[in-house]
């Protein structure tokens, strides 16, 4: 049997469901995305692109949706195996490396209907802005941020040089992330985070901490965000940040 979306009706309306069928995910990353992909498949989207060259590891278990068995899998595989388990009728191209280069990354773009960008910093992050902007899609890149969430939506041709900017301006993913919240013009860390945030930028080369609650707040956020869009609502995009902390 499967999966049997009635129960959305009517916080999702009818004419909005049909476009999740047909409306198409790119998510390049599959850690966070992994979160996001399989909350996006519960809600009804269908048709995925996703790509990765990483491996599960025992450290993505405290926050992305791989269990033990999967460690040592590629995060693409696994990812795509999630999403059909929820939907058997979901229709997922699973691209096994990292889509850095530009005709790689203008092809991912083209494809896809929604860009999910949650690529390292050093792995075409800033590019994939650039190409998804360039060609009229909507690139939404989401952080997990302590208890909650802070995420930033590129769609104008306007944002291009603020892109160009913290490209030139980034040396690694702490100040790329240091950068990003800098530009914003309303977006304020939680009060909680700001001692581990200064120990990230000064120690940039620790993991940066993220936690499962996070992750899974991120994904709602991103997905809402989608859902917004396709129903023709407005959205706030960078320098603006959509954010969500429950412990503000």
């Amino acid at each position: 049997m499967n999966i049997d979306f009635s129960r959305n009706y009517p916080i999702i309306s009818h004419q909005l469901q049909d476009k999740l069928l047909k409306c198409k995910l790119g998510l390049i990353g599959c850690g966070l995305g992994s979160n996001i992909a399989s909350l996006a498949a519960r809600v009804g989207f269908t048709n995925f692109i996703i790509a990765d060259g990483d491996k599960v590891e025992d450290t993505n278990l405290n926050r992305q949706v791989f269990n033990a068995s999967e460690v040592g899998e590629l995060k693409s595989t696994a990812t795509s195996k999630h999403i059909s388990l929820i939907n058997k009728l979901a229709n997922v191209e699973a691209i096994d490396h990292y889509i850095t280069n530009s005709f790689d990354i203008e092809e991912f773009v083209n494809k896809s209907d929604f860009i999910i960008n949650t690529a390292d910093f050093q792995k075409g992050f800033y590019e994939i802005i650039r190409v998804g902007i360039n060609n009229n899609k909507i690139v939404i890149t989401p952080f997990n941020v302590g208890y909650g969430s802070a995420m930033a939506v590129f769609k104008e041709k306007n944002q291009i040089v603020i892109v160009e900017e913290l490209s030139n301006n980034s040396e690694n993913d702490t100040t790329h992330f240091m950068n990003l919240l800098k530009k914003s013009v309303n977006y304020k860390l939680p009060k909680y985070f700001e001692p581990i945030f200064l120990e990230m930028v000064k120690n940039y080369n620790n993991p940066i901490p993220q936690i499962g609650l996070a992750a899974n707040i991120t994904s709602s956020l991103v997905v809402t965000t989608i859902l917004s869009i396709l129903n023709n609502e407005k959205i706030s995009t960078y320098p603006e940040i959509i954010a969500l902390d429950p412990k503000i």
